[in-house]
């Protein structure tokens, strides 16, 4: 449901956009997408408005229970369009959206998320003073990382890769100084061996040397949040970085959250057999002896996990713990 402050916001912006977005808060399709992409200048000045408005009133509009996925799929318009006058709005949802809309990325925003700042080759200055800057989280450095290192991938000029490389480079020696280190640990979910591995990769993927002291020293000392070896990094071999458009994004959004709805009802049925279970007692007409099951003690609330069925059958007989 939509919050005073969300309706509040979409009073003073009122734009057909908004509108639509806030009552499709899921993946889109293909004709939603190209009636947004097909609204020329008057859409993208729409779309530029909503995204500076969410950072201005985000502390009003976060709702961990109810994330607001139109934003998500405004900051993939305003990237898919490469519209340059929003690039630093973009970087600013980073810091008022510290944890990066999670809960509306879902396991798809690691993989999408970073093409975005990919199809802004010309800004890598801003990618690079971002990489330093303390009020942007760990996970979303790493992000920006891929983002820099797809731009070189992709790119033809020689001196715009060394240029990303040497981004790298100086960002390894950086992250080599323990207390420069410790100012980017930002938030408590994200582990600082993650974001010197994704250093070391993204220095790697542009064309780095693999005996480059740094690399080779976090590499070593097992700093890299396990993310690869020293004969990983001395035979190098790059990892191609794919990103999907905007359709093949909202498409995935779309299987997996039918995956999750069948998920449900499977949690559902599974629930309601074990209340049947409980209720009639008829354990072992469904457990084999050996079988791992998890139950809960009534007499104190305390829950085993993953116990073999012939080590609680007794107990479950006897109604002292059930199923759950």
């Amino acid at each position: 449901m939509k919050n005073i402050e969300l309706l509040e916001l979409q009073g003073k912006i009122k734009n057909p956009i908004m509108e639509f977005l806030l009552e499709h808060d899921d993946y889109l399709e293909k004709e939603q997408i190209d009636a947004i992409l097909s609204r020329g200048e008057s859409g993208l000045e729409d779309l530029r408005l909503i995204l500076k408005a969410y950072n201005q009133h985000n502390d009003k509009l976060n709702d961990s229970e109810n994330p607001l996925v139109f934003i998500v799929h405004v900051i993939s318009f305003l990237a898919e369009l490469k519209d340059e006058l929003s690039f630093d709005d973009m970087l600013a949802y980073l810091k008022t959206d510290s944890m990066l809309a999670d809960e509306a990325w879902n396991d798809s925003y690691m993989e999408d998320f970073p093409r975005y700042w990919s199809l802004f080759p010309n800004r890598i200055e801003s990618i690079e003073k971002a990489l330093y800057d303390t009020e942007i989280t760990i996970q979303a450095k790493s992000i920006l990382m891929t983002g820099l290192a797809t731009i070189a991938e992709n790119s033809t000029d020689n001196s715009l890769v060394k240029s990303i490389r040497e981004i790298f480079e100086k960002y390894l020696e950086f992250l080599h100084n323990e207390e420069q280190r410790e100012t980017q640990e930002v938030s408590d979910w994200a582990d600082i061996n993650f974001l010197i591995g994704s250093t070391v990769i993204g220095y790697m993927d542009c064309g780095g040397d693999s005996k480059n002291e740094f690399a080779q020293y976090f590499v070593k000392n097992d700093l890299v949040d396990n993310i690869l070896n020293i004969k990983e990094l001395n035979n190098w071999k790059n990892s191609k970085n794919i990103f999907s458009d905007i359709y093949e994004m909202n498409k995935i959004w779309g299987e997996a959250s039918k995956r999750e709805e069948n998920l449900e009802k499977e949690r559902e049925r599974e629930q309601e057999l074990i209340k049947i279970v409980n209720q009639q007692k008829a354990f072992k007409k469904i457990f084999d002896r050996n079988d791992k099951v998890s139950v809960k003690y009534k007499a104190d609330g305390k829950i085993v996990s993953d116990i073999k069925y012939k080590k609680v059958e007794q107990d479950l007989i006897s109604g002292k713990c059930e199923l759950i």
